[in-house]
């Protein structure tokens, strides 16, 4: 039984959503300790820390079972190699999209300096390392295309 193209595509799509979630889990509070007079840049979600973990090892478990269904489409032939090339950036912007997300919810005693400035740095880095992964596509598609044409006699 071999694994079809749209379950591959499924399996990116989750680990490229999951991707912050689990960053965020796993970075975890970074606010200053509890003091009298703390402020937000953002309210940080209103989760108990038994919500936050059953969010975190959900998504945990979520990515291994989209990272297997991915290894065996590898074995099968289904994934190929130039897929990751293509989400990579996409998993990047996720990693940072968490934990930005963490520090700027973070309670500070004065400005979130960090988190402004990790927002700043966001607004341009997140939307370029999307783009990044559009060229890949494009390129990888062209190749796939123009070796298509080679293999398939006319």
């Amino acid at each position: 039984m071999t694994m079809s193209r749209r379950t591959v595509i499924w399996a990116w799509t989750g680990l490229v959503l999951l991707m912050p979630v689990v960053t965020w889990w796993l970075v975890g509070d970074v606010s200053e300790d509890p003091v009298r007079f703390t402020d937000y840049m953002l309210r940080p979600f209103d989760l108990t820390t038994a919500q936050q973990s059953t969010a975190g090892w959900a998504g945990l478990a979520l990515m291994v079972l989209a990272m297997m269904a991915l290894s065996w489409g590898t074995r099968q032939g289904s994934t190929r190699r130039s897929d990751l090339g293509v989400v990579a950036p996409l998993l990047l912007a996720g990693v940072y999209v968490g934990f930005t997300h963490r520090v700027m919810t973070a309670g500070v005693v004065g400005a979130n300096i960090g988190g402004s400035i990790l927002f700043l740095t966001g607004l341009l880095l997140v939307p370029a390392l999307s783009f990044c992964s559009f060229c890949i596509w494009l390129v990888v598609r062209s190749r796939r295309r123009d070796s298509d044409r080679v293999t398939r006699p006319t």
